[in-house]
């Protein structure tokens, strides 16, 4: 019963997180599912991570949809190929090296991000900011946030949301939309390699009765539950992201990345 519980406080989390920053839940659902269940593998974890923020972004693109403020058609399939690659590559090497080392060189990204973000000037917040992302940033941007995102289960979020916003330069309500489109590429493409695997312990996360639903190293019913908890808090994150001031969410971003980069490089 008491990982229940857990499970509802990391979905309503992942819910508000993604959808009003952009950020994927994972950086989130990550050091806190290692932490409430030490007895799980690496591998594990980051695929209930992936699968998680798969069904959650796609609840976020639903709600987005109706404020059109999506890519164009024309440049979803660059990001789809992009994220496909990355997210392969990633699940490819990601055996064949130390999770925990990976997480190291995370933290040290997000102190970089975070450095950037806080020397941003608030004029380059206004309206000089673009209504869509070059071909060639978008490519680069969604294979390097696919790949750590297969790497390191955090989502990819955490990589697009501050590159869209400080080196595409996008229009601040624009931002989420964008992340979340590309989460859904790079966390279906990250997570499917470790449903043809097999797991070489008893799997550390599950709900009780439902363990039938483990494929791979993922828990399906692990991954639903907290993909329909966020429900209750997805909403939430959109109305906030239309409504919060750009300086007061780019405030708010620096400060959650520099907590998840401490959290990174300490755990």
């Amino acid at each position: 019963m008491e990982q229940i519980f857990v499970l509802i406080g990391i979905a309503l989390i992942l819910g508000f997180v993604s959808s009003f920053l952009g950020i994927g839940g994972g950086s989130i659902a990550v050091p806190v599912l290692y932490a409430a269940f030490p007895e799980s593998s690496p591998i594990e974890v980051i695929a209930i991570s992936l699968g998680s923020i798969f069904l959650i972004a796609n609840l976020n693109l639903i709600q987005f949809s109706k404020h059109k403020v999506l890519p164009s058609k024309n440049q979803i399939p660059l990001m789809a190929f992009a994220c496909l690659v990355g997210g392969l590559i990633g699940s490819e090497i990601i055996t064949g090296i130390d999770p925990l080392l990976m997480k190291k060189i995370f933290g040290v990204i997000l102190i970089l991000l975070a450095l950037k973000a806080s020397l941003q000037k608030k004029k380059d917040l206004g309206e000089k900011r673009n209504e869509s992302v070059p071909n060639r940033q978008m490519l680069v941007i969604s294979f390097s946030g696919a790949l750590l995102s297969s790497l390191t289960g955090l989502g990819g979020g955490i990589i697009f949301t501050p590159a869209f916003l400080e080196v595409s330069k996008l229009k601040i309500q624009k931002v989420a939309p964008y992340s979340n489109l590309a989460m859904v590429f790079a966390t279906g493409f990250g997570v499917a390699p470790h449903l043809l695997s097999i797991p070489i312990r008893p799997p550390g996360i599950s709900i009780p009765y439902l363990d039938f639903l483990q494929i791979g190293y993922l828990n399906v019913s692990v991954v639903v539950f907290l993909a329909l908890g966020s429900l209750l808090s997805s909403p939430l994150g959109v109305k906030y992201n239309q409504r919060v001031s750009p300086e007061r969410k780019r405030q708010i971003l620096i400060a959650i990345l520099a907590i998840l980069a401490l959290k990174t490089l300490l755990s």
